[in-house]
């Protein structure tokens, strides 16, 4: 299944890492930008080996507006789509989480 995620085009890491804030334009609410656990997705089924992505590009637009968008390009990120075995996907309502190696 396609997987869609913002990562780093140097280090593959997601703008939520430690530094990289500085595309955020707005304060990112727990209703609309839920933490994994808040979405659905149990805190002890993943682990620092998983990253967060969505399932389309319409879940990714609607959680990074086009604004920040802009920002996450200028700041290095790129939208990637990535090729994940299904059975491998913890599914949120509004965001997904899979496993890094995928990503590589």
């Amino acid at each position: 299944m396609y997987v869609y995620r913002y990562q780093h085009k140097v280090n593959g890491r997601g703008p939520y890492q430690f530094g990289f804030l500085q595309w955020q334009t707005r304060s990112h609410t727990l209703s609309d930008h839920p933490a994994a656990w808040e979405d659905g997705i149990p805190n002890d089924d993943w682990d620092r080996k998983h990253v967060f992505g969505f399932v389309s590009t319409g879940h990714l637009t609607d959680w990074f507006n086009k604004e920040e968008r802009r920002g996450l390009k200028r700041a290095g990120f790129i939208c990637i789509r990535v090729d994940v075995p299904i059975d491998e996907i913890l599914f949120g309502y509004k965001q997904v989480i899979f496993p890094w190696k995928y990503t590589n």
